[in-house]
């Protein structure tokens, strides 16, 4: 019987340490009970193809936290298409994994003074051109912060680059993604900033 106490402690104990792991993997400023800055950033996006295939068009979306001591919390991230529909959410979906892994489906946090990297082609696919009635995009972004903080910092970047397919006639069609012909960035606008 003395065995019981001490094993109540230790679940009790690891049922903290887990409790905790998942509050960070994906917390926010109201899940913490703390009334702190939160925001909405909207940024355009694309993902087509062009001149008979030759060129694909996608985007990289940039964020940024600039505060020195807040971490940035993604609360959610949807995908509109230019009819309002909703491509992705990430309330229902997850967060989509980011290129340079900052952020992702198992952190939605953005500490002070990193940057996260986002692209379409990790969204929508690696080949995938979007219809014509869906696109441009929008992304809309709700972000939250334990206290007062810096506004989330977005860019989108268009990317085109060289597209080649080649059939080697037994049906093995290889797609590269070749030389980059251009690049185009514009800032997201904050719709919403609160405390």
């Amino acid at each position: 019987m003395r065995k019981l106490p001490a094993l109540i402690f230790s679940l009790a104990l690891v049922t903290m340490v887990l409790s905790f792991a998942t509050t960070r993997v994906m917390a926010s400023a109201a899940d913490l009970g703390r009334h702190g800055a939160t925001g909405v950033i909207i940024c355009g996006g694309n993902q087509l193809m062009r001149n008979k295939g030759s060129e694909f068009h996608w985007t990289a979306w940039t964020l940024r936290n600039f505060d020195n001591h807040a971490t940035l919390f993604i609360e959610r991230m949807r995908f509109i298409d230019a009819r309002g529909n909703t491509l992705y959410d990430s309330a229902i979906s997850g967060l989509p994994v980011f290129v340079n892994g900052v952020l992702g489906p198992l952190d939605n946090g953005l500490d002070p003074h990193q940057t996260a990297l986002l692209s379409s082609r990790d969204v929508f696919g690696r080949d995938v051109a979007l219809p014509k009635t869906q696109r441009p995009i929008q992304l809309i972004i709700d972000w939250s912060a334990e206290s007062h903080a810096l506004t989330l910092d977005a860019v989108a970047v268009r990317v085109v680059r060289e597209r080649a397919v080649t059939d080697d006639g037994a049906g093995n069609v290889t797609v590269k993604i070749g030389a980059e012909r251009s690049r185009h960035a514009s800032a997201c606008r904050t719709v919403r900033h609160g405390h």
